[in-house]
């Protein structure tokens, strides 16, 4: 077990929690020293690892921990955390992951089932994608983001409450110079692929990509379902500008 409180990391190479591990993060950063897109990220392969602010409280984000990139923000890193781990962000900050559409690039990639709240996503490629059932994602801020903001695959039973999208999907943002071209890109800002039985309730999607879809015929949507069936929308706040 490592607990790193009001720290700063800089990671020349990956990190890997492996069977037994178990990483607590409180009011610390991760520098991802990448000088390449994918040369460098994190992989929980087994054990736990836990992403957290100090006193677990949204409204003092002056305490959150965050995960981001190093000295060249142009250089994309990777965050796989695998089936059977144990995983948690509250209350924190993840900016410049992922950097491409395949599995193991797409950023925050989560496949087990998680508690997701009160965290601030922005400048990647996907904010988070979500693999196994019955995660709670909400009351985050999701922000500048290329692709998608929440990206649900195969995932069911999922509760969205309460997030905020700003610039999510359809952003081309600060990589230098900008090298995704969003140009006949299929983009969401919330995409729920093969994924049933979700509610999803009182998020606002603002000045993202064009309003709300349920098929796949448009270049941009607010949200979109694809293949899925069962789930609840209520309350939703969609706004283009």
């Amino acid at each position: 077990t490592c607990i790193k409180t009001n720290t700063t990391i800089t990671l020349n190479g990956n990190l890997t929690i492996l069977s037994g591990g178990n990483l607590t993060l409180r009011n610390s950063t991760i520098r991802m020293n990448s000088t390449s897109d994918g040369q460098y990220g994190i992989n929980v392969s087994a054990g736990a690892m836990y992403i957290l602010d100090l006193d677990e409280s949204t409204a003092t984000m002056n305490d959150a921990s965050n995960i981001t990139a190093g000295d060249s923000t142009s250089s994309n890193y990777f965050f796989i955390v695998n089936n059977g781990t144990t995983f948690e962000m509250r209350n924190s900050y993840l900016t410049y992951a992922g950097w491409g559409e395949n599995i193991g690039q797409r950023g925050l990639e989560i496949n087990t089932t998680v508690n997701f709240t009160g965290n601030t996503i922005n400048n990647s490629y996907i904010g988070a994608t979500f693999y196994k059932n019955g995660n709670n994602a909400s009351y985050n801020t999701i922000k500048q983001i290329y692709r998608w903001g929440f990206y649900f695959l195969g995932s069911d039973n999922n509760t969205l409450l309460y997030n905020n999208f700003r610039d999510a999907g359809n952003y081309n943002y600060t990589k230098s110079p900008p090298s995704w071209d969003i140009a006949g890109t299929q983009t969401a800002v919330v995409n729920l692929t093969r994924s049933d039985y979700n509610i999803v309730k009182h998020n606002i999607i603002n000045d993202s990509a064009n309003n709300i879809a349920q098929i796949n015929d448009m270049t941009g949507a607010g949200l979109w379902f694809q293949d899925s069936t069962g789930n609840t929308l209520d309350n939703n706040t969609i706004h283009w500008i």
